[in-house]
């Protein structure tokens, strides 16, 4: 059960509109922004696949043409959720599970579930660093938050990609 200081975010935050908050990840644009189609991402598991909304920037002056914010706990450019991630990496430094039981876990080869235990690692100390500046909201998670934080994820993580 979630602590109530929780849940209370959680239910102040089911009437938000995440679209409210959608901006080029480039130049922030907020007004001039328009819907420009959408691509598909598989779920972790299974052959279900949902609809990533595709943003076009309208900013003349930004080179950034389309953008997406993919949902929670999907980040962008990373096969396996958020959630998933900080699962497999708590079990392994727990010692409970090696990266050989990690990849059978996952259905991954031994390769993709080290780097995902790498990429889990440095997810979790930068974000630790970044919240602890207030640079970033305690409970990214939120749907009102998960924005920003999918943005300062993809600055801190694939810079060449601004």
């Amino acid at each position: 059960m979630f602590p109530s200081s929780w849940l209370s975010l959680l239910l102040s935050d089911k009437n938000s509109n995440p679209e409210s908050d959608i901006r080029c990840p480039l130049c922030g644009e907020r007004y001039r922004i328009c819907r420009n189609g959408h691509y598909w991402r598989y779920q972790f598991e299974g052959d279900d696949r949902i609809a990533i909304q595709r943003y076009g920037c309208r900013n003349p002056t930004c080179p950034r043409r389309t953008f997406s914010i993919p949902p929670h706990p999907l980040l962008p450019l990373c096969r396996i959720p958020l959630c998933l991630l900080m699962v497999v990496l708590k079990k392994h430094r727990a010692k409970e599970y090696t990266v050989n039981r990690c990849a059978r876990w996952l259905k991954r080869s031994w390769n993709t579930a080290r780097r995902a235990l790498t990429t889990a690692a440095r997810l979790l100390d930068w974000f630790v660093h970044e919240s602890s500046t207030g640079a970033l909201p305690a409970i990214p998670c939120l749907p009102s938050a998960w924005p920003a934080f999918t943005r300062a994820y993809s600055y801190a993580f694939f810079p060449a990609r601004r």
